[in-house]
């Protein structure tokens, strides 16, 4: 558990250093609610290679459950798909994309489309 906490601040600490360090002209062309996204959940595109095959890092504690400890995953990587696509980047890469972040049970890879439809299962039961 220390070291999930270790890991947290050291997140924190590179998302703050990330946040001072934004050249503007990379906010023209990542698009600015991306690179906003980027910045506060400590994420990196790592790659994005000429066949669409991305990766993105989120180093915020993340959980896989909405009353676990850390942010839920799947909306946090909503978010992120929301703002992909507000900046003019094909929806389809990043439905497709890896993506890796640490949950209190170690770090987990998954593609970014079996969260986001456990995002579309969660509205679609909510009551009313």
């Amino acid at each position: 558990m220390l070291d999930v906490a270790s890991d947290a601040v050291d997140a924190a600490v590179r998302s703050i250093e990330d946040v001072l360090s934004v050249d503007p002209r990379d906010l023209e062309c990542k698009g600015r609610a991306f690179q906003n996204w980027l910045n506060r959940y400590a994420a990196d595109l790592l790659k994005q290679s000429a066949d669409g095959e991305t990766k993105i890092r989120i180093r915020t504690l993340l959980s896989e459950i909405k009353s676990g400890p850390g942010e839920y995953a799947p909306e946090i990587v909503n978010y992120g798909y929301i703002a992909w696509c507000d900046a003019g980047r094909d929806p389809a890469s990043f439905r497709e994309a890896h993506i890796e972040f640490d949950t209190a049970d170690g770090s987990k890879i998954v593609k970014a489309r079996q969260l986001l439809a456990q995002v579309r299962d969660d509205i679609l039961r909510i009551p009313g």
